[in-house]
């Protein structure tokens, strides 16, 4: 099963995953004072509710999409003033040379574990960036001590993950590794890491 029908089929029978607390904590403390005022935003991966759903901010100003189109029915039926698009990032030109201030990755990057999938998101997240918009992630990374494996998650080390985002064309502002914040599967754990990056300038 793929990573999208095995999501489609979450969904379909009820499946509502709740809002992460991690990342409300780091759009909260990292996050929203990076922020340009008015800033028009895009969420990666809103699932059936968007994070922005819980922050105090002009809702209009943001666009949350998600592969799943089961998701995305599900999201719209809530009436909010948040656009909610059914779109998959890793296609070619999936944003139509839309821009945005912020790009905040609700944990959609770490479920894309096809390389080349991954290439085109990345493409997608710089080109729809404004001149000094920043991009905001938590992605999961392998522990200090030990390696693990969860189904359809993409788990480098940090500095793979490092080397990932500066080989598209991005300038690292903050990075963090939250050997305090993980994910479980059974009885393996990774850690968090959070990173805020801009486009890179010319010199």
């Amino acid at each position: 099963m793929s990573s999208l029908e095995e999501f489609n089929r979450y969904y379909s029978t009820g499946g509502n995953p709740p809002v992460t607390r991690s990342l409300l904590d780091f759009f909260r403390t990292c996050v929203k004072e990076r922020m340009p005022e008015k800033a028009r935003i895009l969420e990666l991966g809103s699932g059936t509710r968007s994070l922005f759903e819980e922050v105090s901010l002009p809702r209009e100003r943001v666009t949350a999409i998600d592969f799943s189109s089961v998701a995305i029915e599900r999201a719209r039926a809530l009436g909010s003033p948040i656009e909610y698009k059914n779109l998959d990032i890793t296609f070619p030109d999936a944003l139509e040379g839309e821009k945005f201030d912020v790009i905040f990755d609700s944990h959609c990057l770490h479920c894309i574990d096809n390389r080349a999938a991954r290439v085109s998101a990345f493409k997608n997240i710089h080109d729809a960036l404004s001149e000094e918009g920043i991009f905001c992630a938590e992605m999961m990374v392998q522990p200090a001590h030990n390696s693990v494996s969860f189904p359809m998650k993409f788990i480098p080390t940090a500095r793979e993950l490092e080397e990932e985002i500066l080989k598209h064309d991005f300038q690292i502002i903050y990075f963090m590794i939250g050997r305090g914040l993980s994910f479980e599967n059974g009885n393996q754990e990774c850690d968090l890491l959070r990173v805020i990056a801009k486009r890179k300038t010319s010199a």
